[in-house]
């Protein structure tokens, strides 16, 4: 019997310390969904033959079998293609990590794109809400 108690406590403290916590998961799909979303609005734009400035609606994006939106916006304002969507902090971090710290991926900090890589820095337009994931993109057509 005591046998049997010493090894059911074994594999119970085992099963508590063996496997890593996933407590970033949550951060990380979060940020696979943004970017995702970021292609699959990319594509949609080079694929139209008349870039129409104008907030873009999920509806005409392509997005794959059971991708759902939640959050993010799309809107193209002076040939500029804007990207964005709330996020935390750790989410914005995870994007800027996952696209290797791009030049296009910021956020709206002082209604400017931080960090700023341009002299003088970017203004961001009004839609866009302080603390905002952006991603950029120049339209040249």
């Amino acid at each position: 019997m005591r046998m049997f108690v010493f090894l059911a406590l074994g594999i119970m403290l085992l099963s508590l310390y063996s496997f890593p916590k996933e407590k970033n998961s949550t951060v990380e799909v979060q940020a696979m969904n943004f970017l995702m979303y970021r292609d699959n609005v990319r594509n949609h734009v080079f694929k139209l033959d008349k870039i129409i400035p104008g907030v873009i609606s999920d509806k005409d994006i392509e997005f794959p079998i059971g991708f759902i939106n939640k959050k993010w916006k799309a809107q193209i304002e002076k040939n500029i293609l804007y990207i964005y969507g709330n996020a935390t902090q750790q989410e914005i971090n995870q994007v800027k990590k996952q696209t290797l710290y791009s030049h296009s991926v910021g956020q709206k900090k002082n209604g400017l794109f931080y960090p700023h890589y341009t002299k003088p820095p970017m203004v961001l337009p009004n839609f866009i809400k302080e603390g905002d994931l952006v991603s950029i993109m120049e339209i040249v057509e």
